[in-house]
């Protein structure tokens, strides 16, 4: 986690990059800066996070969203699996996601010192949702599970992560990887996953604007968009990561929390 002060500090020390970033989304002679980023999707924001996204995880398909949380619930809705293993210690949105989806969901223990999923008692023919926690970044199930979700919401930008059949990113702003606003994304390499989390992302809408199922809005505007391409860029100097690390460590130290 980074403390969201640090953040603001860093956004208002380079307030002049934010806003030519804000130009570059959103040219300010193409659509009035009060209307609705919505309208713009696709756009150069979308495509450049897109691409960064497919060149460092190798995905061959992005789907945008508001925030992880929405990301999730769009994978469990699509996937037709109704029986989950999961760990009993994680985040509450995936296991909401499952629930919202009437999945029944099978408990695993988790690591006594990292608190990440023990998979002793799992059974591969089953699917399991693998959450990373506060950046650490969980083992992966057996190669012959049925299928992965893997929430790497919390850590988006730390290694060993991207091993699932679907990926869930957060880039809101208690994430490491995070803005001071929201958003997320959904990396799959499946074409069919792909295509139908985008519509649902979007009302339900086919490419003829028809609804075919229930669905959602869900979009990531194009100027945090474009902030999460400069912030990955940024991530990539490791002196501005050991910077982080040692900032989050004195807060850590400070209000007296203990991590693995």
């Amino acid at each position: 986690m980074i403390p969201i002060k640090y953040k603001k500090r860093l956004f208002h020390s380079q307030k002049d990059l934010w806003h030519n970033l804000l130009e570059e989304a959103v040219p300010s002679s193409d659509i009035g800066r009060s209307q609705s980023t919505s309208s713009m999707i696709p756009n150069l924001g979308h495509h450049k996070l897109e691409q960064k996204l497919q060149d460092k995880y190798k995905r061959k398909f992005v789907v945008f969203t508001n925030c992880a949380s929405d990301a999730l619930d769009i994978a469990a809705q699509i996937l037709p699996f109704k029986i989950w293993y999961a760990p009993a210690y994680t985040w509450y949105s995936p296991l909401n996601a499952l629930k919202k989806a009437q999945c029944e969901i099978r408990f695993l223990d988790v690591d006594y010192d990292s608190r990440l999923i023990d998979y002793t008692n799992y059974n591969p023919n089953y699917p399991v949702l693998v959450p990373h926690i506060d950046g650490r970044v969980a083992l992966p199930p057996p190669p012959t599970s049925a299928f992965i979700l893997e929430d790497a919401a919390q850590s988006p930008i730390s290694l060993g992560n991207n091993f699932g059949d679907i990926t869930v990113l957060s880039f809101g702003s208690s994430k490491k990887l995070g803005l001071l606003g929201q958003g997320g994304c959904l990396l799959t390499d499946n074409e069919d996953i792909a295509t139908r989390a985008k519509r649902m992302a979007c009302f339900g809408l086919d490419s003829d604007n028809e609804i075919v199922e229930p669905g959602v809005k869900s979009y990531l505007d194009p100027f945090n968009a474009l902030c999460s391409v400069y912030l990955f860029e940024r991530y990539e100097d490791r002196r501005h990561q050991d910077r982080i690390d040692q900032i989050t460590n004195l807060y850590n130290q400070a209000l007296g929390i203990q991590s693995p």
